[in-house]
């Protein structure tokens, strides 16, 4: 039953992947957007728990490094958004 389970959960975080690259690549999201890079999280943590199980550790890890760089991003729109609201109330 765990087995079928992780099966699942990697196939969804491949559909996930999947939309979020058809989605930058007919131009309908931007890369740096939040929705993107939020898509891409989930989709990769969804994929680092079904290699994990299978003990594919390359693609894991690979996952993680994709995970870590699309919170960073996040993190970063995030913040720029915060400096461009501060500033509109400095006017």
């Amino acid at each position: 039953m765990i087995s079928l389970t992780v099966t699942i959960f990697g196939w969804f975080g491949m559909v996930m992947l999947v939309i979020g690259f058809y989605l930058i690549s007919n131009g309908s999201w931007n890369p740096r957007s939040i929705a993107y890079q939020t898509i891409q999280c989930i989709g990769c943590v969804f994929v680092t728990i079904d290699s994990l199980f299978r003990g594919a550790y390359p693609a894991a890890f690979l996952q993680i490094v994709v995970i870590i760089i699309a919170a960073k991003t996040i993190n970063d729109v995030i913040l720029k958004k915060a400096q461009e609201i501060e500033k509109m109330g400095d006017d």
